[in-house]
């Protein structure tokens, strides 16, 4: 894998499609948006 932040968001889509209440999808989301430097989407 080329990108494993890309590869990261492809699968952090899908946990947010199907487990949105899940806190651990957020914490992930959060996680994964402040290593790519997406500050407002991190506090999303």
């Amino acid at each position: 894998v080329e990108d494993l932040l890309a590869e990261a968001t492809k699968y952090l889509k899908l946990l947010q499609k199907n487990s949105s209440a899940s806190v651990e999808t957020h914490v992930l989301s959060f996680e994964l948006n402040m290593r790519k430097h997406k500050i407002l989407l991190a506090f999303q």
